[in-house]
């Protein structure tokens, strides 16, 4: 089954009223990019994939279900958004930046757990970050922080 799909989309690019249906199929260990010159949608259709912007027609499914059927909570348990310019609104370690990836599995003002934990340090293990846990992420060079955002993937 597929992990992220769309059926004839056709997203709205400011500007723009042309659109060619858009049919994709992301299976599970795929990796895809998304090319194209400034202002042709390339972040209008991330936000339409992941759900933060409807598209014009056509749908996007998420393990099968239609995207726009699904709650928020079910949507982040399975895909995350990386902004291209992220603003660090207040210090956060790299380990609680880490832990942010387990919210969508805690109920309201639920505090991370023992196994919230261990995944973010598995996590950290598997990007070779795992040196970098007590760091603020704003003191990491460049190479470590493109490093720290695979986390956010």
């Amino acid at each position: 089954m597929s992990v992220l799909a769309t059926r004839d989309l056709i997203i709205d690019v400011p500007g723009r009223e042309d659109g060619t249906p858009l049919n994709i199929t992301i299976e599970p260990g795929q990796v895809w990019g998304v090319l194209g010159p400034n202002g042709a949608g390339k972040t209008t259709l991330l936000h339409t994939l992941a759900g933060l912007h409807a598209p014009r027609s056509g749908s996007v499914q998420l393990n099968g279900s239609v995207l726009g059927q699904l709650r928020r909570r079910q949507i982040a348990q399975c895909l995350g958004l990386v902004f291209q310019d992220r603003q660090d609104g207040f210090p956060a370690t790299v380990l609680e930046t880490a832990l942010i990836g387990r919210h969508p599995y805690l109920s309201p003002w639920q505090m991370e757990g023992a196994d919230d934990y261990a995944r973010a340090e598995a996590a950290l293990e598997r990007l070779d970050v795992a040196h970098l846990r007590d760091r603020l992420v704003s003191t990491l060079s460049g190479g470590e922080r493109q490093r720290w955002r695979l986390l956010l993937y």
